[in-house]
């Protein structure tokens, strides 16, 4: 479970490769009550549980330290370079190493699908972009299905992924206050 706890978080950190600036600080609230804390430092984003991810210059990720470590090659693609435009489409196609066990590619096709106003909690982010992607397994049937919610700044407020199969679920995550800048 662990292993697929990491994988999860991982794919989810996909969505969060963007060039933020150093010291930006963000608290998201995950499925079953885990809250997690991400603090940017020029190559990497230090999570409150110990994990790390090692970051491109533009806040791509290129791995991700865990209990089963992970690796995305390439590490580029996973964004557009901003800002966003209501239908912006892109692919991105890559491999995930977990641990030891043999990598597998994986093929995102994204897209923007539209700038609203978004409320979390008690704060609305009133410049917001909605990008959907089908993060399709190669040799496996059913893709999963991810939505992400984003500032204008490329910060992540929301993320949903949700997956069929023999063993359907889903992943969310909400941004629980708007970002600060580090005090660490």
């Amino acid at each position: 479970m662990k292993f697929f706890i990491s994988l999860v978080v991982g794919i989810f950190s996909l969505f969060l490769g963007t060039a933020q600036a150093q010291g930006i600080e963000r608290t998201y609230k995950q499925s079953k009550g885990i809250t997690v804390t991400m603090t940017r430092h020029s190559d990497r984003d230090v999570h409150s549980d110990g994990q790390v991810d090692l970051l491109t210059a533009w806040g791509n990720r290129i791995s991700r330290t865990s209990p089963a470590p992970v690796l995305f090659s390439p590490h580029n693609g996973q964004l557009p370079e901003a800002p966003f435009q209501v239908g912006q489409k892109w692919q991105h196609v890559y491999e995930v190493k977990v641990g030891t066990a043999a990598p597998y590619k994986r093929t995102r096709n994204c897209e923007v699908k539209q700038q609203a106003p978004v409320t979390v909690g008690t704060f609305t982010y009133d410049q917001s972009w909605q990008v959907v992607c089908i993060n399709q397994r190669e040799s496996r049937d059913l893709p999963m299905h991810e939505v992400a919610w984003y500032t204008g700044e490329r910060i992540i407020i929301s993320y949903t992924e949700s997956w069929g199969g023999t063993s359907p679920g889903s992943f969310t995550s909400e941004l629980v206050a708007p970002p600060q800048v580090s005090s660490r």
